[in-house]
């Protein structure tokens, strides 16, 4: 439909013979005499709630047309108090087709404008916004906790006896490898304990560090 202004002229509206001019901005009516009565400023698409056609039975060709307050938006529906509607009486029933088909097809567009609007004004404002950085999104990572920890020594000594009292297996490897190494040049410096392994940091007496870890065979 052509975005162009359109008259149909010898429509009759409160018993003044005129023009409705139907344009991309709304809609308005001119009577022929000049005068005020029955003039129609322009109305905006955006005000107009519905409009509808007598049936093609009627002995006239009539337009309704339902158009909210000036203050309240097109979508204020069943506020009678705010609505006030147009009765045109069109000369022939192809000039009210016409009309009718040219004011659905505007408000179509309007409605289509109002949307695409909406969205650009959302994702304008939803682009504006400071993208958080990726930590504050999905929480700062914990690093990873350190291979050599520093125990308190006492807790040390009195976990590891525990642990390795409470598993024949784990005593056995440690003693192998601690307490009977071949020349005694190794001793266990750090360990890291938990139910399932013991796993130890041995040092050398020449130098250099050894880790290893033990685990008992049920655990395997």
């Amino acid at each position: 439909m052509s975005s162009e202004r359109r008259s149909y002229s010898g429509i009759l509206h409160r018993k003044a013979k005129g023009s409705l001019e139907l344009s991309e901005s709304g809609f308005n009516f001119r009577p022929d005499s000049g005068g005020e009565n029955g003039t129609i400023e322009i109305i905006p698409w955006n005000r107009t709630i519905k409009h509808q056609v007598s049936p093609a039975s009627h002995s006239k060709s009539l337009l309704k047309i339902l158009v909210a307050a000036a203050a309240a938006s097109a979508n204020s529906g069943g506020n009678n108090a705010s609505n006030s509607s147009f009765t045109f009486v069109f000369p022939s029933r192809s000039d009210l087709e016409s009309a009718r088909k040219e004011i659905t097809c505007r408000l179509n567009n309007n409605n289509n404008h109002s949307v695409n609007k909406e969205v650009n004004t959302t994702s304008s404002s939803s682009n504006k916004k400071k993208k958080r950085p990726r930590s504050e999104q999905y929480g700062k990572s914990t690093p990873p906790a350190s291979s050599y920890i520093t125990h308190d020594p006492m807790a040390l000594i009195a976990t590891r006896s525990s642990l390795l009292a409470s598993d024949p297996a784990l005593r056995a490897q440690h003693r192998l490898l601690v307490i009977d190494n071949y020349d005694g040049t190794l001793k266990a410096i750090d360990c890291h304990i938990n139910s399932v392994r013991y796993d130890m940091v041995l040092e050398s007496t020449a130098g250099g560090r050894l880790r290893c870890l033990i685990r008992s065979p049920t655990t395997l």
